[in-house]
Parts: structure tokens; C-alpha cells; sequence
């Protein structure tokens, strides 16, 4: 359809206003009048493919997934499910324990969770050197002097720890790394909502007077526990090349560092002996030293090395059931 209704009258009017301003003698002849023909209309770029964002699998609500057989976070790995003793406290971040215990998790999926975790590793490396003031406190305990009673310094210790949490969770960077279906995310989620629920329960049964303060605390805590795992992991990577990372870091003099080193392994309790000595070691630096010391940690890693902290997708015993289980549960 052409819009001539509008447009015509006001060209009309255009064009005799000229007419009568530069020829005062008619034509012989009429002119012509030119037909309005409107432009076509640009047509809409279509994003090209690669511009096309993938949709990311959506997550699944855990209330919605079926029981299967689990071991659960509420007791001891290994514990019979009648257990009745006091429910567990970990030094590990509680999405890192479910991937062990989720029954929809196997071997067969450890690779895609080691590449998904080694960027994750990363990130908080480049994040903890930045901000290593701060999970060097929150190491020392500054969570702990968390209290309701004093909101303001409450306050202030959040907005501190705010920078070294960082977002989406392991659970969701996984799914939406293709790490992990939806299905074995809500499994994860599962495992963890219930401990927490176990946790809430159990602080408030025990001493009401402190009640929030525990919460508080402990959702802080778990929070930022990742940043802590990956700092005990530089940490004890240093020790496996303790001298090239002094080097790279220009520090000198350091004897009790410089003989904290080791072989490579894979025992865990060396490894917590080997960072426990660096910690105790390394006292006497400053900030900034330190910073550079882990940042030699980086700098002096073998090219193509992946770094991600221990984790474990099994254990002995767990029944490992269909990933793609149905999420109604029919």
C-alpha cells in the first residue's frame, strides 16, 4: 500500500508554491505530476549463527527428582543409613562433596568436570591474588566474628568476602559448561539442600541464644570456602617447585620456605602437612611478596597444566544410577 493520503497534499503544495514563485506565465502544457512511490523498507538483519546464543539446559527443581541410593552429607561417608551420631562438619565446599556422593555422577564424567573445574581454578587464582588480603583474613577467621548483634560489622565483613564468592556456583558452571546434565545438577542441589536443612535444624535444636549467628555463619562460610581450597592448592603446588617459584617471585633469603618442598603426591594428609608448613613459613613476608609468590606459582607452571583442586566423583560402594532419571519421577 502506498501512504499518498498524507504525503501527496503536502507535495502539492511544495511543488505550486514553487511554480507561482519562479514562473508567473503558465505552461502550455501541464506538467507531468510524478506518481509518490514510498521506499521499501530495509529488511531486518537475521543474526547469523554464531551470533545465535545457544539455549542453556534449564535447571531442575530438586524436590521434583525421585529418591535414588545416596550417601548422604548428613553422615559420615561410609555410615550406615541409621545413623544416629552428630551430623558431620566439612572443610570441603559442599558442591565439591556432592559431586562424590551424586548417584547420577560416574567416572565416565570425571574428564568434562576436570576441564569445567580448571577454568573455574583459574578464575580463582587471578581473584585470590587480587583480593589475597581478604581470604588471607577470612583463613584466619573473620567469619567467625560474624554476629546479628552487631548488623553493621556483619555488614562490613560481607561486602569484604562479596569479591572472592564468585558466581553461578560449581553446580551451575558445570551444567551450563555442559559438565553435567540438568538432572545430575538438581542431584547436587538435592544432596545439599538436604544437609542444610539437617544443619538448620540441628544448630537450632542445640542453642537457640546462637542460633543465627551459626547460620550466618556457616552459609558465609561455605561461601567462601572454594577460595580457601584453591589457596591451599597453590600453596601446596608451590612446594613441588619451591625453588623455581622463589626465583620467579624474587625472594630471597627465605629458609624455612625454601625447604618446604616435596615430591608431587597424591596423599592428601602430606599435602595439608606441606601447606600448613608454607603458612607458617611465609608469616614473616609481606602482602605484596606473597602476592608475588602466588602469582609465581602461576608463572612457573608447565605449559598446557590444568590445576584444579582434588575432587572425586565416586567412592566405594555408590550405586550409580541413570543420569537422564525421569524428573517427575514416573
Amino acid at each position: 500500500m502506498r501512504p499518498t493520503s498524507a504525503l501527496c497534499p503536502l507535495m502539492i503544495a511544495v511543488v505550486a508554491g514553487s511554480s507561482v514563485a519562479q514562473v508567473l506565465v503558465p505552461p502550455t502544457k501541464p506538467a507531468p505530476k510524478e506518481e509518490y512511490v514510498a521506499p521499501p523498507l530495509p529488511e531486518r538483519p537475521q543474526p547469523t549463527q554464531a551470533q545465535r546464543r545457544p539455549a542453556r539446559p534449564q535447571q531442575v527443581d530438586p524436590k521434583s527428582l525421585p529418591d535414588l541410593p545416596t550417601a548422604s552429607l548428613t553422615r559420615p561417608l561410609g555410615a550406615p543409613e541409621d545413623y544416629e551420631g552428630p551430623l558431620p562438619r566439612y572443610t570441603v565446599n559442599t558442591h565439591y562433596l556432592a559431586l562424590e556422593r551424586n548417584p547420577t555422577i560416574s567416572d565416565e564424567d570425571r574428564t568434562k568436570i576436570a576441564e569445567v573445574l580448571a577454568q573455574r581454578t583459574r578464575r580463582f587464582e587471578t581473584t585470590i591474588i587480587e583480593n589475597l588480603e581478604v581470604v588471607l583474613d577470612v583463613d584466619a577467621g573473620l567469619i567467625g566474628e560474624m554476629t546479628v548483634a552487631d548488623m553493621e560489622a556483619m555488614k562490613g565483613i560481607v561486602e569484604r568476602i562479596q569479591p572472592i564468592q564468585l558466581t553461578p556456583d560449581l553446580s551451575q558452571q558445570l551444567r551450563e559448561g555442559g559438565a553435567l546434565t540438568p538432572t545430575q545438577e538438581g542431584y547436587n542441589r538435592k544432596i545439599i539442600g538436604e544437609y542444610n536443612e539437617a544443619y538448620n535444624e540441628e544448630v537450632k535444636a542445640s542453642d537457640q541464644s546462637n542460633a543465627l549467628d551459626e547460620l550466618f555463619r556457616y552459609v558465609m562460610q561455605d561461601s567462601a570456602r572454594e577460595a580457601l581450597m584453591v589457596l591451599d592448592m597453590m600453596l601446596y603446588e608451590a612446594t613441588t617447585r619451591m625453588d623455581a617459584v622463589l626465583a620467579s617471585a624474587g625472594i630471597e633469603g627465605e629458609g624455612a620456605l625454601a625447604r618446604a618442598t616435596g615430591e608431587p603426591t597424591d596423599d592428601l594428609d602430606e599435602r595439608v602437612r606441606r601447606v600448613t608448613r608454607v603458612k607458617l613459613s611465609w608469616r614473616g613476608l609481606e602482602l605484596e611478596e606473597k602476592r608475588r609468590l602466588l602469582q609465581a606459582v602461576v608463572d612457573t607452571r608447565p605449559d598446557g597444566e590444568s590445576p584444579t583442586v582434588p575432587f572425586d566423583v565416586t567412592h566405594e560402594g555408590k550405586i550409580v544410577s541413570s543420569p537422564d532419571a525421569d524428573p517427575e519421577g514416573e
